[in-house]
């Protein structure tokens, strides 16, 4: 359930960004910092995509599975040296963001299929009225 809901949470965060992350840098930073649109968008993906990951990992670590942290953190690692050694010299900062970026979604990715695998793929991402009555008990705080 919490995935599902982290899901569309995200979803319907990113519109403000995607619409209007130009003129929040503006109003925030000022005219000269308006040529970081593209790395917020991209960060922006990055920490959904860590989002995601983190949460898949606490759901395995209360299974007792903690050792997937572990591949986890090897897998971003590998990825984010990687690509800092690979695209931030051609790209520089929109190739730490993308770096940090391909990183987050590597580990995130590999979280997920085990996620998948455990519960099936339907059972993943189709959100159904057991799921709606579950979040309603989590919000009254009834269980």
């Amino acid at each position: 359930v919490i995935l599902k809901v982290s899901i569309v949470i995200i979803l319907i965060s990113s519109f403000p960004i995607i619409f209007y992350g130009d003129t929040i840098i503006q109003k925030f930073y000022g005219e000269e910092y308006s040529g970081l649109y593209a790395p917020l968008l991209i960060l922006f993906a990055a920490m959904a995509f860590d989002g995601i990951g983190s949460l898949l990992f606490n759901y395995f670590a209360g299974r007792g599975k903690p050792i997937l942290g572990s591949y986890k953190f090897i897998i971003s690692i590998s990825a984010l040296l990687l690509g800092g050694f690979l695209i931030i010299p051609q790209f520089g900062i929109e190739g730490a963001a993308l770096s940090k970026c391909l990183s987050a979604f590597s580990a995130s990715l590999f979280m997920l299929y085990l996620f998948i695998r455990e519960n099936g793929l339907l059972n993943s991402i189709l959100i159904r009225m057991k799921d709606i009555h579950l979040l309603k008990q989590i919000l009254r705080q009834e269980i």
